[in-house]
This record gives C-alpha cells, sequence and structure tokens, in this order.
C-alpha cells in the first residue's frame, strides 16, 4: 500500500469518527456519539452496575495505594501510577464511591438519590462519559496512526 494510502486511510477513518455529523433518527452527532448511544442503550441496566462498580472499586482501592504500604506501590507500579494520588483526589474518590453506593442502592437523602441530581450524574451522565472516553482512547490512535507513516508532524 503506497505511503500516502497508510496516512490518508487512518485520517480519513479518524475525521469521520469524530468530526463529521450523521444524522439518526432526525438527531445529528458524529459518530463516536452514536456508538456510544448505542452501547449505552444496549447495556440498559448494567450499564449502571458497570458505573457503580468503577465508582466503588476506586474508592476502596485508591486509599490503600495513597495510603497503603509503599512495598504495594513499588511491586505494582503501574496500577500505583492511577490509583496512587494525592490526599484531595483520595478524598473525593471515596465520597465519590460512597454517592455512587447511596445512588445504586437507593438509600439515604432525596437530594442524593433524586433521578435529577444523583440518578443523573451518576448513572445517565457517567455511563456516556464512559462509554465516549473508552471508543475515543481506543479510536485515538485511528488518528496517531497516520504520524508513523509520514515521519512524524
Amino acid at each position: 500500500m503506497p505511503v500516502l494510502a497508510k496516512f490518508l486511510l487512518p485520517s480519513i477513518a479518524g475525521v469521520l469518527l469524530f468530526l463529521v455529523p450523521f444524522e439518526v433518527d432526525g438527531t445529528k452527532n458524529v459518530l463516536l456519539g452514536i456508538i456510544s448511544n448505542w452501547i449505552t442503550a444496549e447495556a440498559g441496566e448494567h450499564m449502571r452496575s458497570f458505573c457503580a462498580f468503577v465508582f466503588i472499586s476506586s474508592g476502596i482501592v485508591t486509599p490503600v495505594f495513597t495510603w497503603g504500604p509503599k512495598a504495594l506501590r513499588d511491586n505494582y507500579p503501574e496500577t500505583a501510577k492511577v490509583f496512587a494520588t494525592g490526599p484531595f483526589s483520595a478524598i473525593a474518590r471515596m465520597a465519590g464511591a460512597v454517592f455512587s453506593g447511596l445512588v445504586f442502592w437507593d438509600v439515604g437523602p432525596e437530594w442524593v438519590v433524586d433521578a435529577e441530581t444523583g440518578q443523573m450524574a451518576y448513572v445517565t451522565i457517567a455511563a456516556i462519559i464512559f462509554c465516549i472516553i473508552g471508543i475515543g482512547a481506543s479510536s485515538i490512535a485511528v488518528l496517531v496512526t497516520a504520524r508513523q507513516y509520514v515521519g512524524g508532524y
């Protein structure tokens, strides 16, 4: 395959994924958004469980790596890069885990578990963000791949 084609094909695919709007069911959205919405719709109630799992597990693992034994961080350096944080971030993750648990199990004050507050933040918005980040991070290589064929830019 010619070098120009190796550059253009991934670039065109990346532009289509991230920049070009498509109309689906009367709504315009980029392909990344369409895929994200489809995954969220297909996952249904499972997405709620996934979001709660991510928030709660992060709230449990973060303090272990942040304030736990140094040997743990030394033995698992890649994991420590994700979970060993500063005190503010660790406390924010633990608070997020608590609020996520309250919303997931529908216990606690109404201002936390209400459909317009906690359900919206921890289920609806989080699910969309998880999909967009997951798909976007996986797909960004399409745009960056072209770099190796033109000697960098």
